[in-house]
């Protein structure tokens, strides 16, 4: 759509830098500020320095693209080479962007983990874990509490504990490790 709206403006474009220098069009699109205050700031932009930012983006010659209006077939066959040109340019740009953003939401998400460094890894490792022991350790201490007896050196049990751990392991480490046997047995 984009294209098809630069394509009926550098049309018009043509059109305009063709007709007679006394036609109202050229004359109103061209014409300068005869009198009244120029504002404090940056000036409003002329038609012509709009036209030239334009086609600077489009990738046509700012210094001859007035003599080469006046010939219409010429104009035409740059124009839609441009045209094309900037179609490719943008594409490629917006696949570019598209394959960016996959692989942030994927490092985000965790599914790319072999581009994460060992810093990254022990970072989320943490994250998770905390996760873990925040959301199930009221669960594993309510549900396993014959796990949570401290034992001495003959493997008897010395009392419960009330703090969640087995033998120095947060409830995290023992879901961690839990989900992981889990896992490898499917």
């Amino acid at each position: 759509m984009y294209i098809l709206l630069k394509q009926q403006y550098l049309c018009w474009l043509g059109h305009v830098m063709r007709m007679a220098d006394g036609r109202i069009p050229k004359d109103l699109l061209y014409g300068e500020l005869v009198q009244g205050k120029c504002p404090r700031g940056r000036p409003q932009l002329r038609y012509k320095d709009i036209c030239k930012r334009d086609l600077k983006a489009l990738g046509m010659d700012i210094n001859s693209w007035e003599t080469l209006t006046s010939d219409c077939s010429a104009w035409r066959l740059k124009m839609q080479h441009s045209l094309l040109q900037f179609e490719e340019e943008t594409l490629v740009w917006q696949a570019e962007a598209k394959r960016q953003s996959r692989n942030q939401r994927n490092l985000v998400s965790g599914q790319n983990v072999s581009v994460l460094s060992v810093e990254g890894i022990a970072t989320l490792k943490l994250a998770f874990l905390a996760t873990l022991d925040a959301v199930l350790g009221p669960l594993l201490r309510a549900r396993y509490r014959s796990l949570l007896r401290r034992k001495d050196a003959n493997n008897n049990c010395v009392g419960s504990s009330t703090k969640l751990s087995v033998s120095g392991y947060s409830a995290a480490d023992l879901a961690f490790h839990c989900m992981s046997k889990l896992l490898n047995s499917c």
